[in-house]
């Protein structure tokens, strides 16, 4: 089996109807052998930032000489993107083996009378079955859209548990109001753990998460906000110190140091958990950490944006990002906008429409994406128009463009993806 055979194959995998709870994950990860009663995690849920968070924890514990792996969904350019040990994706050879491993658990559990494993079943599967290969010494476990549904959450009590910012989306698996979304989340705090919560929550999301801590005799931790200053801050990144002490952060957005306290807190429990993180590598690490497709700079003249917010809270973050950072550097904004239409786009439209001068709506590369026309009909853009393909929405954009003016693409990641190659060609 090569490796672009392999994805084919996760891909094609089972998709049922309705969820099945954890029964059939948990006999596969017995039929596996339980690889994930065998690996230390740090285990992120939240609705956003969960992506970023791993990014920067991951590479701290790598400049510490930890053995690291990092679980992410989903992926930006390559699926191997989702599964990577101390930095590197998975390689074709592990990539095969394991899932080979996976297909024939998997045919265990149809003659036992289950459906098959799902996509992100096998997927999850065949990551756990690669750290363990690989010996690593701590895995940075991201969840998929939930929490105590997620399947991650059959690992045993973590390390640490983070959890980001939670906002609405994802409203027809979670529920849909706030407060079921974040009970939802929350459920990755267990019995007797350690919790570190993203400072800037909603008041009812934030006495939930307590409530839910203090039931599961956790500790919890919450940066302080006041021990925060930032000295700097631009397209290419945040300087602050915390506590007294300065760091540099690569990541544009005032919201990134925020998340970047977020991971301080989770270091200092891990250092309390036997963890040997030193100050220099922690430094050293935030320094170094990359995290492409949030708020990524990817050319000037004209100054060339992408950010993968795909969701009212994402794109309101990004909104503020842009007035701060990018309108002070450019005449004006052309944004180009696609998002699927299984969420609720039209706020998320609305959003996108007033950071932009120009507004060009165009498709996300996947079957459930939001219509370019119907969106341009309720577009408040005053200068909105429509390109279905993305490469003609990006050529547009760049036609239409100056150097002194910016274009900014946002929504869907799978757009984001897909474009993200082009908008670094000059």
């Amino acid at each position: 089996m090569t490796r672009d055979e392999a994805v084919a194959r996760i891909h094609a995998s089972y998709r049922p109807g309705k969820k099945s709870g954890h029964q059939r994950m948990r006999r596969l990860l017995e039929l596996l052998g339980d690889p994930h009663r065998q690996l230390k995690f740090v285990h992120i849920a939240g609705t956003n930032g969960k992506g970023s968070t791993a990014a920067m924890l991951d590479s701290i514990l790598r400049a510490a000489g930890l053995r690291t792996g990092r679980f992410v969904s989903p992926y930006l350019e390559r699926f191997e993107e989702r599964i990577t040990v101390d930095g590197e994706q998975i390689g074709e050879a592990a990539l095969v083996s394991c899932l080979e491993r996976v297909l024939q658990a998997g045919e265990r559990l149809v003659e036992e009378g289950f459906t098959p494993p799902t996509e992100f079943e096998t997927v999850t599967a065949i990551a756990f079955l690669h750290y363990l290969d690989s010996r690593c010494q701590l895995v940075v476990l991201e969840a998929g859209l939930g929490g105590a549904r997620d399947i991650t959450n059959l690992i045993d009590t973590p390390e640490v548990a983070i959890l980001t910012s939670i906002s609405l989306d994802h409203t027809a698996q979670l529920g849909s109001r706030l407060t079921d979304i974040a009970k939802d989340k929350g459920g990755i705090i267990k019995q007797g753990g350690r919790v570190v919560l993203y400072p800037v929550q909603k008041p009812e999301v934030a006495l939930l998460l307590m409530k839910r801590a203090h039931e599961m005799g956790a500790e919890v931790v919450v940066p302080e906000t006041t021990a925060l200053e930032v000295t700097y801050t631009s397209l290419d990144g945040n300087a602050f110190t915390y506590r007294g002490r300065p760091y540099e952060l690569p990541l544009a957005g005032m919201h990134q140091a925020l998340t970047a306290v977020t991971v301080l807190e989770a270091v200092a429990l891990l250092r309390r958990r036997g963890f040997d993180l030193p100050e220099e590598a922690v430094v050293r690490g935030l320094d170094s950490v990359s995290f492409p497709g949030r708020m990524e700079l990817r050319g000037v003249e004209p100054i060339r944006v992408l950010d993968g917010g795909h969701n009212i809270d994402g794109l309101e973050t990004l909104s503020r990002a842009v007035d701060q950072l990018l309108r002070p550097e450019i005449r004006r904004l052309i944004v180009v906008f696609g998002i699927m239409g299984d969420k609720s786009w039209q706020p998320c439209l609305e959003t996108a429409a007033a950071m932009a001068d120009t507004l060009i709506l165009t498709t996300a590369p996947d079957p459930r994406t939001a219509s370019p026309a119907e969106m341009a009909a309720v577009s408040p853009c005053a200068d909105t128009r429509v390109a279905e393909e993305p490469f003609a929405a990006l050529r547009l954009a760049r036609e239409l463009a100056e150097a002194e003016d910016g274009i900014l693409v946002c929504g869907s990641l799978y757009l984001v993806g897909l474009l993200r190659g082009a908008l670094g060609e000059d």
